[in-house]
């Protein structure tokens, strides 16, 4: 039988082609596996790193935990107290027992100092969660000159990684004379600030949360009641468990004849860092499909 030499020859490089393309593929997928393998170790890591720990409930060994509160007029401490958090739950509520500075305990649940001279200060509530996040509604009242007023606040912690702060507060602002009323902060800052602090000797130190919030409020004459819009502010930081301590401070002059009740709350919030993984892996795989494309062209 005769053969046709460049008939055979055509076939051989037509399948020496086909072997290539599949010899290339091949290499191709275990490229891609191998970038696939990478990624996964990749995100494992960077998750590992950046993924923030939720807020937990720092235990005391009793079912109902406690933290302190205290309150100066200018630099003198004139009260003080607890507010107990729930050691399963969390719930925060303030405790009518522990009271320092002669206060007395409300029918509402309370707490009032009488200063002296038509002076005066309250905690009507205070409520939130330890994991962590603190509701406030206080008081204060002048005499016949301007005061410095300062309630703070403690709160433990543990909570770590990308954290979303906030915080807010209004105020209910009563002149008792026509010479009228103002609430500014302490020193030309905002009426409350929030930090988190490691106080341990030779710690890292203090965190602001960056969240400072609360201007000037006023009105001309009386007597009168005005309210202030809501003051808010957000941000973001980046928690160690080395910090133990939220303290919030809610620090403010108060003009003379005056009254004002104060609402408002800090918290913050672990931020959800695998979504964000989720759309790096997105992006990746289409890097590598756009990768095995170049190498087949």
């Amino acid at each position: 039988m005769l053969v046709n030499k460049h008939a055979l020859l055509k076939t051989d490089r037509a399948n020496a082609v086909q072997i290539n393309f599949i010899n290339t593929n091949l290499r191709n997928i275990v490229v891609t596996n191998k970038t696939i393998l990478n990624l996964g170790i990749l995100l494992t890591g960077l998750f590992s790193i950046a993924s923030a720990t939720a807020g937990t409930v720092v235990q005391c060994g009793q079912a109902v935990c406690s933290a302190s509160f205290s309150i100066q007029d200018g630099e003198i401490e004139v009260g003080g107290g607890k507010f107990n958090y729930d050691a399963k739950t969390g719930d925060i509520s303030l405790s009518q027992e522990n009271i320092t500075g002669g206060g007395t305990a409300n029918a509402g649940g309370g707490i009032t100092w009488n200063l002296g001279s038509g002076k005066e200060v309250s905690i009507h509530s205070i409520t939130g969660n330890a994991d962590p996040i603190l509701f406030f509604n206080l008081g204060a009242t002048t005499g016949a000159s301007a005061s410095n007023y300062s309630f703070f606040f403690d709160l433990p912690i543990a909570i770590s990684g990308p954290i979303d702060t906030k915080s807010s507060v209004s105020y209910s602002l009563t002149s008792k004379t026509d010479a009228g009323a103002q609430i500014q902060g302490l020193g030309g800052g905002k009426v409350v600030q929030s930090w988190d602090i490691d106080t341990s000797v030779g710690g890292i130190g203090v965190l602001n949360k960056n969240v400072d919030v609360g201007d000037t409020h006023f009105h001309l004459g009386g007597p009168a009641t005005t309210s202030s819009p809501a003051y808010v502010e957000t941000d973001s930081i980046v928690g160690d468990l080395a910090y133990d301590t939220m303290s919030v401070e809610v620090a403010f002059n108060l003009s003379a004849e005056s009254i004002v009740g104060i609402t408002g709350f800090v918290s913050q919030t672990p931020v959800p860092v695998p979504a964000a993984g989720w759309l790096m892996l997105t992006g990746l795989g289409f890097l590598t499909v756009r990768k095995r494309h170049t190498i087949i062209a």
